[in-house]
């Protein structure tokens, strides 16, 4: 260690542990995190989902890029390295003894392309022997010290500088962990005295529930929807609220087993209750993992008809027969039923619920595949078809897979978050699917946009995007706005501006913080909002900018960002998007924050977004209330598109498009809004307001530059 960092840190430790003058003496671990509050920092810990991946053992602290790093415990050195996280559970190691973490990142970035980890996150990686015989895991950790296993390393010895160690966070961060001798997951909370969130890999959910505890746990999550949910007088009404309560203390009855429970928990997400695309329950299904029987005739719904979709290949003839009825229940019964379990849609949106339908019968069938079943169904022209489930998998047709564009769609951008190509002379085409993209990611898509300038068409393909960074979509729109933005009513809305009772069930925000300090409330309305100082215009860059025509290509599973970007494209009457209705919201979302409640007696998580994102209040014709983005040119979803058809419907409708000439129309929006009007008086002010200063300092610098007559 270097004579300074040595006394930083015994300078530290004195402050901090009442001038102990050995490290190896304090009571307790060390806070890693040279120079930081214990505890602070914390932006990652187990049971918290990160994504759709859920922490188990690990504990994220962020501080400063290149903050010192310190051991938490006396231990010996068991395993060092360079390592980077393709998953929370599968990582890559890149070892040479002798080097520093620095030398070793240089040598191991150059696997990037292979591992598909950006450079970014790879970083250097120890493993501590402690006394007891667990071991502690830290990564995230950059520097220039020389390690051998089997070395002494003591609490408060300097272990490197902080780095990042996993991709899902954007700020620079560490990463720890703990395990037992034996090499299962322990709680690195508890060993570092924080009040832990761990839960134990040999922990068993109870299969049962009292009323009191089904109570309280549905009790929670209603109170958690009221108390954080923004949105909800949007999509339910209370008497509709007190139905959902009503029906599901029924449900409960003097008791209910996981999986009932479950259910209603999941209910609570769809169509009955609070619906939204970015409110989820985090744990999987449980009746996923009990399929055992299946029926030989697969049906769908699509355009108010149920009909069969999929079929074994000596049923391959009932494919494309309508439905009259199943097991008595009619068509239309079948139909409200399954459109009660719809989940991850926004107000009104009618694409992602049409697409659901089309594609999940377990919704016909009420998720009951676990027994012996037998189906009775009867068509439209009268026939009968009784179906004996069968207690194998079956083989269907139409083969779901790479012969549908609809699937390649899903596909193509796996391992690219974009891809450019040139569809013919006249013509290119851009896939992007997502919004989240590093600066190099961005050089790499300006030098792109640069060498197709002189095309005279751009297809941009935005389906299967789900979202991103408002900066990387302000961004890219400057690189396609050929005029300065409109400028538009957007504002934020919360429900509180202090404390969340909520919180205390939560493993994500604790229950005495305050999130949204600077929201203001406003007369004769709920809620606290926060406004921009301006609206926020997107000048087009002076360098990169394309100028042809802009066809954006979007349906259902154009979600959250890849809403907002094509509505601020068509709402500058800058382009045309082609499809379906986007997944999302076009007046707002709510997303950005949100708080992961952990209900605490079955412990099933649901994510509640905190903040409504209105991107604007004007409601036109083109742009109807509770709507998505609807598209300029429709292509309707077909079964062909998703079961058996190559060609892909949406591009192949802007090519023809294109072929024929067809692209904007008349603006449908007002030319000059009020808050445009506003704008620009303020606009016009300012520039008076500039241009008499200008002519006052020109009049005294005369004055002053005038030599006086003798």
């Amino acid at each position: 260690m270097k004579t300074r960092q040595f006394y930083l840190v015994l300078c530290y430790i004195l402050c901090s542990f009442g001038a102990v003058s050995n490290a190896t003496n304090v009571e307790g671990p060390l806070w890693p995190i040279s120079g930081s509050e214990y505890g602070s920092g914390i932006i990652g810990k187990p049971q918290q989902y990160i994504g759709n991946e859920q922490l188990l053992s690990e504990l994220f602290i962020s501080a400063p890029e290149g903050t010192v790093v310190v051991s938490p415990a006396d231990g010996k050195l068991s395993f060092f390295s360079i390592c980077c996280y393709r998953t929370l559970q599968y990582s890559i190691s890149f070892n040479e003894p002798g080097l520093t973490f620095d030398e070793m990142y240089e040598l191991a970035i150059k696997e990037e392309e292979q591992t598909g980890v950006p450079a970014k996150y790879y970083s250097g990686s120890i493993t501590l022997i402690l006394a007891d015989g667990r071991r502690l895991h830290i990564s995230g950790l950059r520097g220039s010290k020389i390690f051998k296993t089997g070395m002494t390393i003591s609490a408060g010895d300097t272990l490197g500088t902080v780095s990042y160690a996993y991709k899902a966070f954007e700020e620079p961060h560490i990463e720890l962990s703990l395990s037992t001798r034996d090499g299962k997951i322990d709680d690195v909370m508890s060993f570092l005295g924080l009040e832990s969130t761990f839960v134990a890999s040999d922990y068993k959910r109870p299969e049962h529930f009292s009323r009191s505890e089904a109570e309280e746990d549905l009790d929670v999550l209603l109170k958690s929807y009221k108390e954080c949910y923004p949105s909800l007088d949007e999509i339910v009404t209370e008497e509709q609220f007190s139905a959902f309560k009503d029906s599901s203390l029924n449900l409960i009855g003097d008791g209910i087993n996981y999986d009932d429970l479950y259910m209603i928990v999941r209910s609570s997400t769809s169509a009955r209750l609070a619906h939204d695309s970015h409110i989820s329950v985090l744990d999987e299904n449980p009746l996923r993992a009990k399929i055992n029987y299946f029926p030989h005739l697969l049906l769908e719904i699509l355009n108010g008809e149920v009909f069969v979709a999929r079929a074994p290949r000596e049923l391959e003839h009932l494919i494309g027969k309508r439905v009259a009825a199943l097991d008595g229940e009619t068509a239309e019964d079948i139909i409200d039923r399954a459109g009660s379990y719809l989940t991850l849609y926004d107000l009104e949106n009618r694409s992602y619920r049409d697409m659901l339908a089309l594609t999940a019968s377990n919704f016909v069938y009420n998720f009951d595949y676990s027994k012996p079943r037998t189906s009775r169904i009867e068509f439209t022209d009268g026939t009968l078809y009784t179906d004996e489930w069968s207690r194998y998998s079956v083989s269907y047709v139409p083969v779901v897979g790479e012969n549908t564009a609809y699937v390649r769609n899903l596909k193509r951008n796996y391992f690219n978050n974009y891809t450019f190509e040139h569809l013919n002379d006249s013509t290119a085409f851009f896939s992007l699917a997502t919004f989240d993209l590093n600066r190099v990611e961005l050089d790499a898509i300006r030098d792109s946009i640069i060498a197709i300038s002189g095309i005279p068409n751009l297809i941009v393909d935005l389906r299967n995007n789900p979202g991103g960074s408002i900066e990387v979509i302000n961004e890219l729109l400057s690189y396609f706005l050929t005029e300065p933005s409109v400028p538009l009513n957007s504002y934020k809305k919360v429900n509180s501006n202090t404390t969340y009772e909520s919180f205390k069930y939560s493993n994500n925000h604790s229950k005495d913080e305050i999130m949204f300090g600077d929201y203001v409330p406003i007369k004769d309305e709920d809620g606290y909002y926060l406004f921009p100082e301006s609206p926020a215009i997107i000048i087009p860059d002076s360098l990169v900018n394309y100028p042809g025509r802009l066809y954006l290509l979007t349906d259902e599973t154009s979600v959250s960002a890849a809403t907002d970007f094509p509505a601020k494209i068509v709402r500058n009457h800058r382009g045309v998007t082609v499809g379906r209705e986007t997944g999302s919201a076009y007046h707002f979302i709510t997303a950005e924050k949100f708080v992961d409640i952990i209900l605490p007696n079955s412990r099933i998580q649901v994510r509640i977004p905190l903040i409504k994102e209105v991107f604007e209040d004007l409601v036109t014709e083109r742009t109807p209330m509770g709507r998505g983005l609807m598209p300029d040119y429709e292509v309707p979803l077909t079964y062909e598109e998703i079961y058996t058809s190559p060609d892909d419907f949406i591009l192949n409708k802007a090519l023809d498009l294109i072929r024929d000439g067809k692209y904007l129309g008349e603006n449908p929006f007002p030319i000059e809004t009020e808050p445009q009007k506003h704008v620009l008086e303020e606009v016009w002010l300012i520039l008076g307001i500039l241009a008499i200063l200008s002519i006052s300092f020109a009049i005294f610098l005369f004055m002053k530059r005038r030599k006086p007559i003798n």
